[in-house]
């Protein structure tokens, strides 16, 4: 069995773009032989959706996008595993469903709704109930299983797999044989480890393949690092690139050979989650022409226009031949000050920011001839 794991970058709100985005990389994946392709949680919509599920025409176009990538995906024999929001009986759901040949093949919503630290789901979404099951617009909806030519399905998203209670071993006792999990987790630190070790842990006790796949870019004030994980019997067989859009292809069979984890770096994970973070913001808002940086001439604003110069770099700029980053004067304190001041922290720092977050020093600070502001 051939799977395809897409990581997509998609946007809240941009369900025609990120719908496009769904159909190329299901294209790709069919091309490149896979029988199941698997999306991030909301991916037609983006997450985190937040109050825009509670407009009947945002949630319904979300249906009407997913009968689009069925349409256009009808000549293929792949199975596709997608989010969206689905209302169904006056209630609004966070859903996965799945396609293959030209249909929707069913729907099961997410039984176990976060509502802690930045999670709010229960606000906005119902959640789906073990055992339950029924039809929306003809197609199955509920905790069901799906049976194909690859075995016996199951689908679940995120919050699901996290919680002990959740629906895997229920599933895994109605014959479930493999266990499909839509995520939109976002970064944090310590994250990528916990993810590690809770795929461990439920694949052990389920004794059936895991497949994890996660949304990637920033939107708002979250960011999401990607990474797909597959895991069997305890051990992870794959762990794909995290903070890039991809699209990973893995043979799923008795021979497996396991790719083991990926290394995370504090440092690494930090500069990638503030400039992926900036670089979406900036683009996806399409309300900025620029990057407004202040130099104090500290260490703390020589690693900021490191990142902005990044930043720069990613939306295609060069930061050292563009107007993309724009200089903001800064006043400094009444300490007294060499002239050198503003250059020696960035001529200091250069080194260890190469080393540290493997990023070029591209501009250079300059010092600026402000008024000592006395200290009140």
């Amino acid at each position: 069995m051939i799977l395809g794991l897409a990581n997509i970058n998609p946007t809240v709100g941009a369900i025609r773009s990120n719908t496009d985005m769904v159909i190329a990389a299901a294209r790709e994946l069919a091309d490149r032989g896979c029988d199941i392709a698997v999306f991030s949680e909301m991916v037609i919509a983006g997450y985190p959706t937040e109050d825009l599920v509670l407009w009947p025409d945002f949630v319904e176009q979300q249906w009407q996008a997913l009968e689009r990538i069925a349409f256009e995906l009808k000549s293929s024999q792949m199975y596709l595993a997608v989010g969206l929001a689905v209302a169904h009986d006056e209630r609004i759901f966070n859903c996965a469903a799945l396609i293959r040949s030209g249909k929707i093949l069913g729907v099961v919503p997410k039984q176990e709704l976060p509502t802690y630290n930045i999670f709010y789901e229960a606000r906005v979404f119902a959640a789906g109930q073990r055992g339950d099951s029924g039809e929306y617009r003809g197609v199955p909806f509920g905790d069901i299983l799906f049976d194909t030519s690859h075995g016996r399905l199951a689908l679940e998203v995120c919050e699901d797999l996290w919680v002990d209670s959740g629906p895997l071993m229920s599933r895994v006792e109605r014959g479930a044989q493999l266990s499909i999990n839509l995520s939109a987790s976002p970064w944090r630190l310590g994250v990528v480890q916990a993810r590690r070790e809770l795929l461990i842990e439920r694949s052990k006790a389920a004794g059936i393949p895991l497949i994890y796949v996660n949304q990637v870019g920033g939107n708002d004030s979250l960011v999401f690092d990607g990474s797909s994980l597959i895991a069997q019997n305890g051990a992870i067989l794959l762990e794909s690139e995290r903070w890039s859009e991809a699209n990973t292809v893995f043979d799923l069979s008795p021979n497996a050979s396991c790719t083991g984890s990926r290394a995370s770096e504090f440092f690494a994970d930090l500069a990638a989650a503030l400039t992926m973070g900036t670089r979406d913001y900036f683009s996806k808002t399409g309300a900025f022409s620029r990057l407004g940086i202040a130099l104090s001439g500290g260490k703390d604003s020589a690693l900021v226009l490191v990142l902005a110069c990044e930043v720069a770099k990613q939306l295609g700029k060069n930061p050292m031949t563009s107007s993309m980053l724009l200089r903001c004067p800064h006043i400094s304190t009444a300490l007294p000050r060499a002239p050198s001041r503003a250059t020696l922290p960035m001529n200091l720092a250069s080194p260890l920011l190469k080393n540290l977050l493997k990023m070029p020093l591209c501009v250079s600070a300059k010092p600026l001839n402000a008024s000592p502001v006395p200290r009140s």
